[in-house]
Formats: structure tokens, C-alpha cells, sequence
């Protein structure tokens, strides 16, 4: 098995707080599916999935994945279901909802400025970094994902455990 493909066994029931951590670190590069015959979560490359569908006979990417299991696991609906990615997770409205659990009125509107515009996750990251609230942003942000994998279980019929 290639290094970069990653299969996890999620038993009876899925683990909530594993596939969020999941989501979170790879939701850029790669996308995830659950494979409901093995209980498996597939990650593929993201940059697979236009080769895979154009038919093409190689690709040169982040990986040597073989592309003619990218087109079985997305052609396979029925078996292969797409987890959320990043535009069912919008961190936007993650980081904006965090602002807001801020007690200090001043510090909620002065985060609320940071993230309009260009540059908004920069300056979100920086002033989190300059309020000493990374830890706290990260544990709202884990419970957020958290929420979106129980809904999509729950979209899909999983069962789930936290």
C-alpha cells in the first residue's frame, strides 16, 4: 500500500472524534470516503480525482496511487460514500462562530475585524497567537467537525460513538 493512501478500520461503530481529526489534517489535500463493505475510510489525493475522471492512464501527483482505483472508489456510490470536505466545512463560519463565544466585547469585535477581507486566516491565526487562545481555538474547532461527522453519520445511517 502506498504511504500516502491511508486506510483506517473504523469497527462497529464510527468514531467520531477520529474521523474529525482526520477531516482536519488532510482536508486540503486529499478527500476520504467510507467504504460501507469494509469499514474502511479511503483517502485519496485530491489532485487523483480530475486524472481518474478524464480517463487518463497516468498520473504524476502527490502519490504513485493507481488511478484506476480512484475511478472504482468514485464510481462506486453505493459503496464508497464521500465524507464531508472542505466545501461542506466551511472554516470561515467555524472561525466567525468562535469570535463570538469570546466574553470581552472589544477582543469579539477586534476578531471579527481581523477575519474580513484578504488575509483573514492569517490574521485570525495571529491574533489567536497574540491572545494566547490557539488551544481554545483548536478545541472548538475539533468539537465543530465533530458536529459535522455526527450529522453526516446520521445523514448516512451510521451509527456513532464520541
Amino acid at each position: 500500500m502506498d504511504t500516502y493512501r491511508k486506510e483506517r478500520i473504523l469497527m462497529n461503530k464510527v468514531d467520531v472524534h477520529d474521523v474529525a481529526g482526520e477531516l482536519e489534517s488532510f482536508m486540503d489535500q486529499f478527500s476520504a470516503f467510507y467504504d460501507k463493505e469494509t469499514g474502511k475510510v479511503v483517502i485519496i489525493p485530491s489532485d487523483a480525482i480530475d486524472p481518474a475522471l478524464d480517463g487518463k492512464d497516468e498520473y504524476i501527483g502527490i502519490t504513485d496511487m493507481d488511478l484506476d482505483e480512484v475511478r472504482e472508489i468514485l464510481n462506486n456510490e453505493t459503496r464508497y460514500i464521500p465524507l464531508p470536505d472542505q466545501f461542506d466545512i466551511h472554516e470561515y463560519k467555524i472561525m466567525e462562530d468562535f469570535c463570538f463565544t469570546l466574553e470581552d466585547e472589544n477582543l469579539c469585535a477586534d476578531f471579527l475585524n481581523a477575519i474580513k477581507g484578504s488575509g483573514a486566516f492569517r490574521r485570525f491565526k495571529n491574533k489567536l497567537t497574540r491572545h494566547n487562545l490557539r488551544e481554545r481555538w483548536y478545541s472548538y474547532k475539533h468539537e465543530a467537525y465533530v458536529k459535522i461527522v455526527i450529522e453526516w453519520c446520521e445523514e448516512h445511517g451510521f451509527e456513532y460513538e464520541r
